[in-house]
């Protein structure tokens, strides 16, 4: 059992509950989060049927809040139909974003053109709608910049209305300095634990500025590594965050929650 000394309330910003792997489980789960004092968890769909069995659990829980939209992995799927359904969704009072979108170049299962194009529709569907975006960006970093870069910021009304989060990032500190001129968070995941993380770096000279999030089921955090990530194990990022930046875990609780709760309109407190 995780236990959280922290007073201040912890957001996780991405869990992935609809997975099967919290299919016997989920009340627990959701338990074990509430007694780290974890006060909101977004689940970032993947397509809409993941979008609607999220929605589902929101109903659920109460702690739940939901982002929609067509992940790169389902690329393949996409049309103007599926489009259409995930924008039905965005009415509903429990969505707090369009995700998870954006680029994946490790396992490159849909052509890159492709994804290039779905990615820019799902940006501008946040404008649009004046929801961030959560997005993903797997050994394409630097595409994903260079595509908001040349599409949205050289238009002032897309530029100030653009924003979201480059979830579970990889990336180097000067690219999460740009990713804040354009709007951008970046949030770390529990990889951030891991022996001779190249993050640590990064994480050591931005301070603050970013979010907390599990990426549940994956990216489990040291103690548990290769066991199922859940929510509550987010405490766990969060002192070794307080631990790289030398910075009290109440103060790092305190921001990165702040942070969540301003970008997705969470209205905690």
């Amino acid at each position: 059992m995780t236990v959280n000394f922290n007073e201040h309330p912890i957001i996780d910003t991405h869990a992935h509950l609809y997975d099967e792997h919290f299919k016997n489980d989920i009340s627990d789960v959701i338990n074990r989060a509430e007694d780290v004092n974890i006060k909101r968890i977004i689940i970032p769909a993947t397509n809409y049927v993941t979008a609607s069995e999220s929605l589902e659990l929101a109903d659920r829980f109460s702690i739940i809040r939901v982002a929609v939209g067509i992940h790169p992995h389902q690329a393949k799927e996409y049309s103007l139909n599926e489009f259409q359904k995930i924008e039905s969704l965005i009415k509903n009072d429990k969505v707090v974003a369009i995700g998870e979108i954006g680029l994946e170049y490790f396992y490159d299962f849909a052509p890159r053109d492709l994804q290039k194009e779905i990615f820019v529709n799902q940006l501008k569907l946040g404008i649009k709608n004046n929801l961030p975006s959560i997005i993903h960006t797997r050994d394409s970093i630097d595409d994903a910049i260079k595509i908001i870069e040349e599409n949205f910021t050289k238009n002032l009304e897309n530029q100030n209305k653009l924003n979201g989060v480059f979830h579970c990032f990889s990336g180097t500190y000067e690219q999460a300095k740009k990713l804040k001129q354009f709007g951008f968070l970046v949030s770390f995941t529990g990889n951030v634990t891991f022996k001779n993380s190249p993050l640590i770096e990064t994480v050591q000279k931005l301070n603050s500025g970013f979010m907390l999030e599990t990426d549940s089921p994956y990216l489990t955090p040291i103690p548990f590594r290769g066991k199922r990530n859940e929510p509550s194990y987010v405490v766990y990022t969060l002192n070794k965050i307080s631990e790289i930046c030398k910075t009290d875990t109440e103060q790092i609780a305190e921001e990165t929650t702040s942070f969540a709760n301003r970008l997705f309109n969470l209205k905690l407190g």
